[in-house]
């Protein structure tokens, strides 16, 4: 006589549930601080689905579970130590000159930064620079570049400085995890890449000198802006970049509040400069930061402030950075580090002088 196996109706809904166990006992058998990692876990239910749904069995799927559970070498182990949120950040960067106006309020500005970032530090920095735009420039392309040296050579792009300009350094690399973790944000965030063998432009390295000394031990990576005029692109790009953020990595991007170097260098009267500098200033502390942003390219202020974007655009990629989620941007603090304008020898000024403003966002503890 041959005796049919029966189909147990609730094996399906049990194997379904099997994951949650496997997470418990994940728990139990390794120390308190570490789980399985959520990738592990996503795996093992959809293989367990596999299994009962072709198996039509719960004892064969229990035996594969518990075949499963005794080759360690099989599950992920992750530490679940939390970090600390990254901060983000948003520093005008200035030029050379600024390195060595020890005096000006920019140049306090970003020693005051340093003071922030190393008294807290973050496991590494990802940065983007205005002096960095895909290599197509603003033409359409949403892409990015990231860079591929690890030991961050810096890049002297000015022209007709004194020659000791050219000889200022700046020490820094990133690790494989910092660029790890980039690489899986921009995948995660939709956001395509190519990689380039470059170094840190004078967008970072003159605010990051004056902020973290002539050398700093805090991993350091740079990303460039999308090669697009819609600030859409760079919104995306900043909000793929949030996840870094999750793992304990800062996001700092860089230009400058008011960015008019034909009108400063010729001796023009700049009257935008600080009524654009105001408009910026309540746009970033709106409830809705990033539409009221974007607003600010339709006011009629906003091309003598910037004959070109890419000085501004960073700021979309920090307001980004605050969520994937743009509906949690409010749950990031905003802290006005300086905000100001400042003549081309560091001395506060009232029309002509570029706009000054540096802004950190801490998540709400």
């Amino acid at each position: 006589m041959t005796i049919s196996r029966k189909y147990n109706p609730i094996a399906p809904f049990i194997a379904l549930l099997l994951p949650t166990l496997v997470l418990l006992l994940g728990i139990g058998l390794s120390s308190p601080d570490k789980i399985f990692s959520l990738r592990s876990i996503s795996t093992t239910s959809s293989t367990l689905r596999k299994v009962a749904g072709s198996k039509n069995d719960l004892v064969h799927t229990a035996k594969w579970l518990f075949g499963h559970l005794s080759s360690r070498n099989r599950l992920t182990m992750v530490n679940t130590t939390p970090s600390k949120k990254g901060d983000v950040y948003f520093l005008s960067h200035g030029g050379p000159p600024t390195i060595e106006q020890t005096h000006s309020a920019p140049y306090k500005a970003w020693q005051r930064i340093g003071q922030m970032i190393n008294s807290d530090p973050p496991k590494g920095i990802v940065v983007i620079s205005a002096h960095w735009e895909n290599d197509t420039g603003f033409k359409g392309s949403e892409s990015v570049i990231v860079n591929s040296n690890k030991s961050n050579p810096l890049i002297y792009d000015f022209y007709g400085f004194p020659k000791h300009y050219y000889q200022f350094k700046f020490v820094s690399s990133f690790t494989p995890e910092l660029e790890a973790s980039v690489i899986s944000a921009l995948q995660e965030g939709g956001v395509s890449f190519t990689r380039a063998d470059r170094g840190l432009d004078h967008g970072v390295w003159v605010p990051f000198k004056a902020a973290l000394g002539d050398k700093t031990s805090i991993p350091i990576i740079q990303v460039s802006l999308p090669g697009s005029a819609d600030p859409r692109a760079t919104i995306k790009l900043g909000q793929a970049l949030s996840r870094v953020r999750e793992d304990g990595y800062s996001v700092v991007t860089t230009g400058q509040a008011v960015h008019n170097l034909r009108d400063l260098f010729s001796g023009r009267r700049m009257p935008y400069t600080k009524p654009f500098l105001t408009l910026l200033n309540t746009a970033l502390s709106s409830d809705d930061a990033i539409a009221s942003t974007v607003d600010l390219l339709k006011s009629p202020l906003y091309k003598h402030a910037h004959p070109t974007d890419e000085h501004f655009f960073p700021i979309f990629a920090a307001l980004g950075a605050l969520s994937s989620d743009t509906t949690k941007v409010k749950k990031d603090k905003k802290e006005d580090i300086f905000v100001g304008v400042v003549d081309g020898n560091g001395q506060p000024a009232q029309d002509e002088g570029l706009g000054w403003g540096m802004w950190r966002w801490t998540a709400a503890s």
